[in-house]
């Protein structure tokens, strides 16, 4: 089995080598290190994403009917309980 560092050396040289990625491998375990601490102290076990706004643009028939029409999604509890004190302020 791989060690911690190896493991991150390898997901480096892949983003780097095929995406452009461009911060230094240093400031890569820095931002690695900083998630894995939030992942603990908020016993977070998958990826999260939210969309707060979605509007769409001006659209044609059969969507017309969603042309600049927004809509919101209030904030799900685990980014409340995540980053409500830090973010929000609440």
């Amino acid at each position: 089995m791989q060690d911690n560092n190896t493991a991150r050396k390898k997901v480096y040289d892949v983003l780097r080598d095929k995406t452009g990625y461009s911060d230094s491998y240093e400031d890569f375990n820095k931002f690695m290190d900083e998630n894995e601490e939030a992942r603990k102290k908020y016993k977070v076990t998958s990826q999260m994403l939210h969309s707060f706004r979605m509007t769409f643009p001006e659209m044609s028939e059969p969507l017309a009917y969603l042309s600049e029409k927004s809509f919101e999604a209030p904030l799900p509890g685990e980014f409340k309980r995540m980053f409500g004190e830090v973010i929000l302020g609440i």
